[in-house]
């Protein structure tokens, strides 16, 4: 009997550094094959595929949350920036597609132990038509969204409010929050696919997985089809992955090669034509993170190459205003691909309007030029966006954030949302470090802070008090357990040790100061200060003498300067 399993296929990647040959791999996860394997390597591979399906909602939860509180909330505070009908296209229902999948990952993480993911295509049916109406409607408006996008980056208003702070770089840009809906869906339906084929069809939840993954895969057709972006008009199962496209590609008159090499992602795709004189060839153009491919589609969905891919390094400048040609921009091409140079320099975002794109090129380079033509201006409004982005990606290697901004959020996330729950063990664990390790450490740190001129007695003391060995017992260190409890005095008893003190002393309970360091500070009740006249100052290097008069008594305080 057939079963579908999951196998692990690690691609091997080989470079050479300092005369040595390093082999680094890079595991391929849940690569779904038939083969004939037993059912327990299926229940394991569908547990591993539902797996990956939380992980990818959680992911994806977190990214909205970002998007939200980073652009979403801030920019519905300025009016005088963006109007709030301009900002209800720009976000849409971003806030109902986190709240939707804040109740899809709430229910599947409900489930423990062997139970957990056994009714995942029963919790998806039950969100099922939510889901399908809000992303509907999301991505409806995604062409309008870029439309506005692009006005409103000539607003530097608008700019520096999406760049400043600058966004950490494993954090979206907004560009890249305003497309996530569509590209989550994508992957949400090429999940769902790989769990309804490892799941036997005697299963309790295969009915409702299999009416999942038939709707999901209807209303995708038609929310791409509709809006001409993702997916040709031919009829034909979704193309949702690298691998998809490369089991349809066909290369006709140019070299083949292969499209899904390592780091390599598919960020957008939809009608484009090549302008060359007055010819004008239509092609369904793909836009991936390092080219743009251009090709034609059958009947059977078969990807016809008959043009070389346009690497997107090689472009020196991109220009996306062109005089009553609305539909139009042009890709200006140099004969040698840029290396460390940024074709941006000094942009913090890849948002700027006919971006110059400029790179310093050689004396007397090779220029070509490709004229391309977009259908209407709102799908050349969204090749502008993602190409923009991808180029200045590219040749900053950090998607126009610059390097000293953090790698994540500086802000901390909700911590009662339950896209930051840890409970699934699917973030990485850090082992702690040995007790010995931390009390050399300990040790080493207090030796130095007693060589650099502080006192040896206090460093020894917070040595040991750091290492919880002050104060210890013949048990050995007090512990949270073994520490007694404090004393606790009541306001009778402070009283007595007060006057107990202040007749010891002498000062018939009038207390002054300690000196212990060469500032302290000095707080001074309101009628002191009005019965008090400072009557002299005089400035030191380190402190300020202040000689106060009440009375016929003068006594110089320490009072910190700064």
């Amino acid at each position: 009997r057939m079963w579908w399993r999951v196998v692990a296929r690690p691609s091997i990647n080989c470079y050479t550094k300092n005369s040595s040959t390093l082999c680094a791999f890079r595991l391929v996860l849940l690569t779904v094959t038939c083969v004939q394997g037993s059912p327990e390597n299926v229940v394991e591979g569908r547990r591993q595929a539902i797996y990956q399906l939380l992980h990818n909602e959680q992911q994806y939860a977190l990214c909205l949350q970002f998007g939200i509180a980073r652009f979403l909330l801030p920019l519905s505070e300025r009016r005088d920036v963006i109007s709030p009908q301009d900002h209800s296209v720009l976000f849409q229902n971003a806030q109902e597609l986190l709240r939707l999948t804040e109740d899809v990952l709430e229910m599947m993480i409900q489930e423990e132990g062997d139970r957990f993911g056994s009714s995942v295509g029963r919790i998806f049916l039950r969100k099922m038509s939510a889901v399908i109406s809000g992303y509907r409607r999301y991505c409806s408006g995604l062409k309008k969204a870029d439309c506005l996008l692009v006005e409103k980056t000539r607003n530097s208003a608008f700019m520096r409010l999406i760049t400043e702070p600058p966004v950490p770089r494993r954090r979206p840009d907004l560009t890249t929050f305003v497309h996530k809906p569509l590209e989550h869906f994508r992957d949400l339906l090429k999940l769902l696919q790989t769990i309804q084929n490892l799941t036997p069809s005697k299963d309790d939840d295969y009915p409702a997985i299999t009416r999942v993954v038939q709707e999901f895969q209807t209303a995708y057709r038609d929310i791409t089809v509709e809006s001409g972006l993702m997916e040709p008009e031919v009829e034909g199962r979704p193309l949702l992955s690298l691998q998809d496209l490369e089991s349809r590609l066909v290369f006709t008159r140019c070299k083949p090669f292969v499209l899904s090499s390592p780091g390599r992602q598919w960020i957008f795709g939809g009608d484009l034509s090549r302008v060359e004189g007055r010819s004008v060839r239509p092609f369904w153009a793909l836009l991936f993170t390092d080219l743009l491919l251009f090709a034609k589609v059958s009947r059977d969905r078969v990807l016809f190459v008959t043009e070389e891919p346009l690497s997107l390094l090689t472009v020196s400048q991109a220009l996306f205003s062109i005089r009553k040609k609305a539909t139009e921009f042009r890709l200006m091409l140099s004969s040698t691909p840029g290396g460390t140079d940024s074709p941006a320099t000094g942009v913090t975002c890849g948002h700027l309007p006919d971006l110059p794109l400029s790179r310093t090129p050689r004396k007397g380079p090779r220029r070509r030029t490709v004229a391309l033509r977009a259908p209407t201006p709102e799908l050349k409004a969204v090749w502008q966006t993602l190409i923009q982005r991808q180029i200045i990606y590219l040749n900053t290697g950090r998607g126009g954030t610059p390097a000293s901004s953090p790698l994540d959020s500086p802000d901390p996330l909700t911590a009662d949302s339950v896209a930051t729950l840890d409970s699934l063990c699917l973030r990485r664990q850090v082992e702690p470090q040995s007790q010995s390790g931390l009390d050399e450490l300990i040790e080493h740190r207090c030796r130095q802070l007693g060589k650099s001129g502080s006192n040896k007695g206090s460093a020894l003391h917070l040595a040991q008090w750091m290492k919880g060995q002050l104060g210890a017992g013949p048990t050995g260190p007090l512990t949270p357990e073994t520490e007694p409890e404090p004393e606790v005095w009541s306001p009778a008893t402070l009283r007595r040790r007060r006057d107990q003190l202040g007749s010891s002393t002498g000062y018939n309970n009038r207390f002054y100061p300690r000196n212990i360091s060469r500032c302290e500070d000095l707080e001074v009740s309101d009628h002191e200060r009005s019965t008090s006249r400072c009557t002299e100052h005089s400035t030191s290097d380190s402190q300020n003498t202040v000689r106060s008069t009440s009375g016929n008594s003068e006594r110089p305080l320490a009072v910190c300067r700064q």
